[in-house]
């Protein structure tokens, strides 16, 4: 995950600053309160701090960074790359209940709002978990006490994620890392400037020629010391010339000496070949010693080596070479020990999902059957019915009705509501109805109705929606209308649920069957205990290089053995070139 600007608009003391990043290293240089904790505090919170959040977890996580000059809104937005492709990702936090808002945008254009699903592809773009992340790669200059005993528990599994970040960082440097580098440059900057006084020109604590640093002298020190030395030796020069002149002098003053000595060694000339052979027997003597004892060294370890060689050597290499093999087999072990742990982990979480869509299922199941479709058909016969009210209602008439005796009428309107009136002689009643009107006395009966004979077509219409709509309460089980659309509103919220939950399970099983998955998870059973990859591999390296160790003694071993066969063909036959050189001993010390 490459990192190309992070934009604050605004956040804490910033109104809207955007910061782009360089492609390798990229250092923010500013002064105290210039904003720099507040750019890490930033990339934190867009990385790591979701946006739907209570007041209490808003006033914990976010409160602190609201705008110094005033707004409701925090705002940070992130361009990246991920294996070369862009990404966009802006975060907004408001105070209040859930109030905020995220979106990732992928290369492909597609986009996510929703906050969890945001942070867990987040999750998947970091080059460490957000322990790590939080601990370790963005820590503060404050907290690196922490940051080391983080890093020294071992309870806490952090170096998998530190060594591919590693091995990633040197893979970007065409395999030479930034450390790397670091320590080249120190190693190359002593070795140039090591006890050398850079303003002054001079070296450190004024130790000149006279006083020359022994130890850790640098190349530049070195090279001023040969300087002072070659000054010096000038001087010197020059003060030997004129001793030499003296010295010439004494020299001729010892050769007229020597002059006088070779008169008188000419009488003892007698006896100069006898001095000059006994020269040469002390000569010879000396050689042999030196000789005899350079053999009986080797008559010693000779055959030691060749023993070694032919009956010791190739069992330790063997063994060497049988444990190289078992600490291979133990490092793919537990290389595949961390990718089954892994895939644990993630079958936990898909084993979760799976769960939820199971239970989603299952409450869906359960849930009684009524579509928006039931509904949709419900609604229209209602407004059927409400139709043939109407057109019902909108046929008025009155009737005025006048008695000359006294009798007793009854009278029923549409809605078969039935009235009796007592009417006394001279009495008369008037009656304004809808549609339709029966008129009923105990000798005959009279019916009234609007238009040409339609509204009882009207009414039997009516009549059969109205049926219709009882029909179908009884086929979905409800009495009303409210509790068919009460029901709908449980099961469209349980298919929309079993729908996510689907979703959901789908993009992180991608390809896979979740059977086989299930199967493999089962077969791995208990987690073994292994070593850790880093001691394996710190066993690996001392083993290498006890081996390489001991082919280079076997190698000079071999090649010494073979030096002294060509020397002396065989161990008898140098033992008895000894005898024959101590012999040779005792006869010229005899003749000494």
């Amino acid at each position: 995950m490459k990192i190309k600007s992070i934009q604050l608009k605004p956040f804490a003391g910033i109104k809207d600053k955007k910061v782009e990043f360089c492609p390798g290293l990229t250092v923010i240089l500013g002064p105290n309160e210039a904003g720099k904790s507040t750019l890490l505090n930033a990339l934190k919170s867009v990385l790591f701090t979701e946006v739907e959040l209570t007041k209490t977890r808003f006033d914990k996580l976010m409160k602190e960074y609201m705008p110094v000059k005033g707004g409701d809104t925090i705002r940070v937005s992130l361009e990246f790359q991920k294996e070369e492709k862009d990404y966009f990702l802006e975060r907004i936090w408001k105070p209040g209940n859930k109030k905020g808002s995220s979106i990732l945008k992928f290369p492909d254009q597609s986009e996510y709002t929703i906050d969890g699903e945001v942070s867990r592809k987040i999750d998947k773009f970091l080059p460490a978990r957000e322990g790590t992340m939080k601990n370790i790669l963005l820590t503060w200059q404050s907290s690196l006490d922490k940051t080391m005993n983080i890093l020294h528990d071992e309870n806490v599994n952090i170096r998998p994620d530190l060594g591919a970040i590693l091995r990633s960082s040197v893979m970007e440097t065409d395999g030479l890392s930034v450390e790397k580098l670091k320590v080249r440059l120190d190693r190359e900057y002593k070795e140039y400037f090591q006890h050398w006084d850079m303003e002054k020109e001079v070296p450190e604590n004024g130790r000149g020629i006279n006083n020359p640093y022994k130890k850790e002298v640098g190349k530049i020190l070195k090279a001023f010391y040969e300087k002072e030395g070659i000054e010096k030796d000038y001087s010197e020069t020059c003060t030997v010339e004129i001793e030499i002149d003296e010295i010439n002098k004494k020299i001729q003053d010892e050769e007229n000496k020597q002059n006088k000595i070779k008169d008188e060694l000419n009488q003892y000339k007698g006896i100069k070949s006898q001095i000059q052979e006994r020269q040469q027997i002390e000569n010879d003597l000396k050689t042999i010693d030196r000789e005899t004892k350079e053999i009986k060294i080797i008559s010693k370890a000779w055959p030691i080596k060749e023993n070694w060689l032919l009956n010791e050597v190739d069992p330790i290499i063997s063994k060497m070479e049988e444990k190289k093999g078992k600490l291979e087999k133990e490092e793919n072990e537990s290389r595949q020990n961390q990718k089954n742990k892994e895939f644990r982990k993630w079958f936990k979480d898909l084993e979760k999902l799976h769960e939820k869509l199971e239970d989603a299922k299952s409450k869906f199941s359960k849930a009684k059957e009524i579509t928006e479709e039931d509904i949709e058909k419900l609604k229209n016969q209602k407004q059927d019915v409400k139709d043939l009210e109407n057109k019902i209602k909108t046929s008025k008439l009155t009737i005025s009705f006048f008695s000359k005796n006294q009798q007793v009428l009854k009278l029923k309107d549409v809605l078969e509501e039935e009235e009796t009136f007592s009417l006394g002689q001279g009495e008369k009643i008037e009656k304004t109805f809808q549609g339709k009107l029966t008129l009923e006395h105990q000798d005959w009966k009279m019916e009234v109705q609007a238009g040409e004979g339609e509204i009882d077509k009207l009414i039997c219409d009516k009549e059969e929606k109205t049926k219709e709509i009882e029909d179908e309460f009884k086929k979905l089980g409800v009495n009303t209308f409210e509790e068919a659309q009460s029901i709908n509103k449980v099961y469209e919220k349980l298919r929309l649920e079993v729908e996510y939950a689907k979703r959901n399970f789908r993009e992180e099983l991608k390809e896979e069957v979740y059977e086989e998955l299930e199967e493999k998870h089962k077969q791995l059973g208990i987690e073994k205990k292994v070593r850790p990859l880093e001691k394996i591999s710190a066993e690996q390296v001392r083993l290498e290089i006890k081996l390489e160790n001991l082919q280079r003694e076997t190698k000079e071993a071999e090649e010494q053995v073979k030096e002294w066969k060509e020397k002396y063909e065989s161990h008898d036959e140098m033992i008895s070139l000894l005898g024959g050189k101590q012999h040779r001993q005792k006869e010229l010390k005899k003749k000494l």
